[in-house]
């Protein structure tokens, strides 16, 4: 049960005018005892559940409240609350919670909240990659192309190179927001211990939606023909309707902040880790249809084969989050999908220049198949962030 301190608790008090709310701010004293500090080794984790048993048992029932700012006479005045929070009649730092609330909490915050960001994300992902799989047709040809929301839809309509390419741009910038906006949202209802798997589970909703989208490709692209027009321009329009959604932060991102973020210094190794990690393994998974096709196959089979490679990359991203999870590292870790990468691109480069299409395929898919450690590392950069509120805008600059 969730208890809370009242006035006639032992612990003393002190009232700190904060012009003009009255903050009543609890002191270093007994009546903060019960709280659990930081980095408590006995805290639930998911990996631990999984991997190993706790050093003793928790009681459900015990205080599970972390210690914080707001436990400090002394810092608490300057974390406090603006006066024009929404909230500020909610918020209590005497109040406590159990281990057991907790994890009911957290639950109803993966369905309510987790799940509907994988959805939302699920969308973007079928605008984003359906070029990719309008490349195993005659898209290139017919828009006379190399391979140098509503917006989606008009592409049903591209008569040629320049409408691909503002079409395309216009995409770019109304969608490219989405991701980082997103991570920050994810960052205001989750800690730092219980953020990274969730993102895991995030961009394997990425894969997920691949997975779906070549099916779609598969029955769409059979429509090639109808009403005069190619399959192509059929699987833009349909997906469209895929990809209509609206989400809202209480709290934007204002560039005072983004700027405070990028002059954090000590996060400047993790963003260029971010800006370099996916350099080898991009190309590949951006011109894979192109390879599957001009290795033999034809466009049904292409859009089926991507399949594979993207169930794999479902089990790999999820097993080297927990690993990094269990063990408590990241830096080795993360180095995981390039180490993954590198015999799979010797191997690609050996190949003669006529190889066998299946033999290809296997290669590629392997490649493909890589752990994607992008969780790992938004999740390292919200851990090393100074404090909450500048961890919410590291993630999400790093993503950006």
């Amino acid at each position: 049960m969730s208890t809370k301190l009242t006035d006639d608790d032992p612990a003393s008090t002190s009232s700190i005018d904060m012009n003009p709310i009255n903050v009543s701010v609890v002191s270093q004293a007994t009546s903060i005892s019960d709280l659990v500090d930081e980095e408590d080794p006995d805290q639930l984790t998911f990996a631990g559940t999984l991997f190993r048993k706790r050093s003793r048992v928790v009681d459900p029932d015990s205080i599970a409240t972390k210690r914080s700012v707001f436990d400090d006479p002394f810092l608490a005045p300057h974390y406090w609350p603006k006066k024009g929070y929404e909230n500020t009649h909610r918020f209590d730092p005497s109040a406590r919670w159990t281990y057991r609330e907790e994890q009911a909490l957290v639950r109803k915050i993966d369905w309510r909240i987790m799940v509907i960001a994988a959805i939302g994300f699920s969308a973007l992902n079928l605008d984003r990659s359906n070029v990719n799989q309008a490349n195993s047709t005659s898209f290139l040809k017919d828009l006379k192309l190399t391979t140098d929301g509503i917006v989606s839809a008009v592409q049903f309509w591209l008569k040629g190179r320049t409408s691909f390419l503002v079409c395309r741009s216009l995409l770019g910038i109304l969608q490219g927001g989405f991701i980082p906006d997103l991570v920050l949202y994810l960052s205001y209802f989750y800690t730092k211990t219980e953020l990274p798997i969730r993102l895991a589970l995030f961009w394997m909703s990425m894969y997920l939606c691949s997975i779906v989208g070549s099916f779609l490709a598969y029955g769409i692209l059979h429509l090639d023909g109808v009403a005069g027009h190619t399959g192509w321009r059929w699987l833009f329009l349909i997906d469209f309707n895929f990809h209509q959604g609206d989400m809202h932060n209480r709290e934007g991102l204002t560039l005072k902040r983004l700027w405070t973020a990028i002059c954090d210094y000590d996060l400047w190794p993790i963003y260029i880790l971010g800006l370099m990690f996916g350099i080898p393994s991009n190309p590949p998974a951006t011109y894979l249809t192109l390879l599957l096709r001009s290795n033999g196959f034809n466009t049904f089979q292409t859009n089926l084969l991507t399949i594979p490679s993207q169930a794999l990359g479902i089990a790999t991203t999820f097993l080297v989050t927990l690993l990094s999870e269990f063990v408590g590292e990241r830096t080795m870790v993360a180095m995981s999908e390039d180490l993954w990468t590198l015999p799979f691109l010797v191997a690609l480069y050996a190949l003669p220049s006529n190889p066998s299409s299946w033999l290809f395929f296997a290669i590629v898919t392997g490649l493909l198949s890589y752990p994607y450690t992008h969780a790992i590392q938004v999740g390292w950069c919200s851990r090393n962030a100074g404090a909450v509120a500048s961890r919410t805008v590291n993630a999400s600059l790093y993503n950006m």
